[in-house]
């Protein structure tokens, strides 16, 4: 047991003490926080100002288009090609409005030296369509605030029923939650796992091994690894959401009076406009995720991450062993990637249906289990299914260990020679 322990402490302190480590570990939440930053930031960033020129020849749109902070219209009379000659003095562009048909409106252009941004033409655009609009509506002798009281805002509740009574539930809510956790062990296995099948390959083509192998047995020396990797893992993991709750709160303080005034303006708003505020929302939120049973949920995400990581760092510790060439082992690699990639796809699958038959039976295999499980908890599981996929989990773990190191034990020492599946087979099964 002191032999693994040192092997874990060695791979544990080689890798935490690298450069690409520490850089990688403070960059990733500094990425991420501006991410969060960056629409803030362009909020603020006010462009310089767009006046156009509006010939309107209709006479429908005469003082009736909007301005914002930055695009103006002014009208003008005269002809266009007047105003071709002098507009670039002031103007981006001239708004040529021809007398149109309002049931067929044509012809209207949009005049400028320069391509206009997308913003601003789609702007003009549903500013043009909304008087046209107004203007059908009172040909028919219809009005736009009437018609509006006519709208409705429909939200389905949706309640599940249980054995304890109705519990309130939020789909998209928990499609969110599922996407988060799932897609995030898809990225752990795949990358934790990669990094231990390449130390093993660095560490065979270096003939290390030979010198460690001499005083610990290869199956220590595998589970050392695999141990001293996944703390790697777990130390990067609290690392990041200490980084990320200290950075996220900074930029919360930072920004929280401006989100307060936005919040009030939008208050003001709606109170002008005689527009009650529906707060129920807010209240079937919180009452979901008191029945998604949140400290549930996260125990469990802590638990897949770890035997799937497990279950996946061993093969691929098998995998690293079998040659030291690097090209031969991604292709041999394959079959244990390929579980990864499949139980990602049959997660989307279980955002559609989480009860399905192919949800069920594949969170009860070892392989996607992992991910699909992890999936498919906020939307409820029964509890037989939860216990029965976790005790499948652990056995896999078991006979996956056990493959790994009938692997791992003649591949480590073999040098130049391609290994067949063949071979693996009579590998594990040798006594």
């Amino acid at each position: 047991m002191s032999k693994i322990f040192k092997i874990i402490k060695r791979e544990y302190l080689s890798r935490v003490k690298k450069k690409s480590f520490i850089i990688l570990t403070i960059l990733i939440p500094i990425l991420m926080a501006g991410l969060m930053m960056t629409p803030l930031l362009l909020s603020r960033y006010k462009s310089g100002s767009t006046s156009i020129a509006v010939l309107d020849k209709s006479g429908l749109f005469k003082n009736k288009l909007d301005n914002t902070d930055n695009l103006f219209f002014n009208y003008f009379d005269g002809t266009l090609e007047e105003l071709k000659q002098t507009y670039k003095s002031k103007y981006k562009g001239i708004l040529y409005i021809p007398v149109i048909n309002i049931k067929s409106p044509q012809g209207i252009k949009l005049y400028s030296e320069n391509q206009f941004g997308m913003l601003h033409s789609i702007y003009i655009e549903n500013q043009l369509e909304k008087i046209i609009e107004d203007n059908r509506l009172k040909e028919e002798g219809l009005d736009r605030e009437y018609l509006a009281k006519f709208r409705v805002n429909l939200n389905l509740d949706t309640v599940i029923l249980s054995k304890e009574g109705e519990k309130s539930s939020d789909s998209k809510l928990s499609a969110g939650l599922s996407y988060v956790m799932g897609f995030m062990l898809y990225i752990m296995l795949l990358s934790y796992g990669t990094m231990i099948m390449k130390g093993v390959i660095e560490e065979k083509k270096n003939r290390i091994i030979e010198v460690i192998i001499s005083s610990v047995k290869p199956f220590q020396l595998m589970l050392g690894k695999i141990l001293g990797i996944g703390a790697v893992a777990l130390t990067q993991i609290i690392i990041w959401l200490i980084l990320g709750t200290m950075i996220s709160t900074s930029i919360m303080l930072i920004f929280l009076p401006e989100m307060l005034d936005a919040q009030s303006a939008q208050v003001t708003q709606i109170a002008s406009a005689n527009v009650n505020v529906d707060n129920s929302q807010i209240y079937e939120i919180i009452d979901s995720l008191k029945a998604m049973n949140i400290p549930l949920v996260l125990s469990s995400f802590i638990f897949y991450f770890l035997f799937g990581y497990l279950i996946y760092s061993a093969l691929f510790a098998a995998i690293g062993s079998i040659s030291d060439d690097a090209s031969d082992n991604q292709s041999i690699a394959m079959p244990v990637i390929l579980p990864i990639i499949i139980s990602l796809f049959i997660m989307i699958n279980v955002l559609e249906q989480p009860h399905s038959p192919l949800a069920f039976w594949s969170s009860l295999i070892p392989l996607f289990s992992p991910i699909v499980m992890t999936a498919r908890l906020p939307f409820g599981v029964p509890g037989w299914q939860l216990a029965l996929s976790m005790f499948l989990l652990a056995v896999g773990f078991v006979f996956s260990v056990w493959m790994a190191g009938k692997i791992y034990r003649v591949g480590i020492l073999l040098h130049g020679k391609k290994v067949t599946f063949k071979e693996l087979k009579k590998w594990v099964f040798y006594k």
